[in-house]
C-alpha cells in the first residue's frame, strides 16, 4: 500500500485483508503479503523489497515463474505469428476485397469461417 501515511491507509488494508482471506488460495500457493510504504520518506521499503524477494524466491522454487515465462513467450509467438498471417493474408486478399468479405461477415451474409478460409486461400 503506497501511500500509506495518508488517510484511508488503513481501511485499505483491512480491505486487501479481507479479500485476501476470501479468496480460494491452494495449499502451497503463494499468499500475497501486504506490504505498507510511503514514497517520499521511504517508509517501508526494505520490507517491500523483502516481500518480492521472497515472493521471486517462491515463484521459483513452485516452478511457477518458468511456466509464467513460458506462458509468455507461448503467447508471444502465437501473437507473431497471428500478425503475420494477416499481414500476409492482407497483400494477397486485396483491400476492396478484404472489406467486400469483412462487410459480408458483418451482414450476416456470409459465416466467419468461410470468410477467413477465402481471405486465408492465397497463402494456405
Amino acid at each position: 500500500i503506497n501511500k500509506s501515511d495518508r488517510p484511508g491507509a488503513d481501511q485499505t488494508q483491512r480491505d486487501l485483508e479481507q479479500m485476501l482471506e476470501l479468496s480460494e488460495i491452494a495449499s502451497g500457493a503463494w499468499r500475497p503479503m501486504i506490504v505498507r510504504t510511503t514514497g517520499t520518506t521511504g517508509e517501508g521499503v526494505a520490507e517491500l523489497w523483502q516481500a518480492i524477494t521472497a515472493h521471486r524466491e517462491h515463484s521459483t522454487k513452485d516452478g511457477s515463474l518458468a511456466k509464467r515465462r513460458e506462458q509468455r513467450l507461448r503467447n508471444e509467438l502465437r501473437a507473431i505469428i497471428e500478425r503475420r498471417l494477416e499481414d500476409r493474408a492482407r497483400e494477397v486478399c486485396t483491400g476492396a476485397r478484404w472489406d467486400a468479405i469483412q462487410n459480408e461477415v458483418l451482414s450476416h451474409l456470409r459465416d466467419p469461417l468461410d470468410a477467413a478460409d477465402e481471405m486465408l486461400a492465397g497463402i494456405l
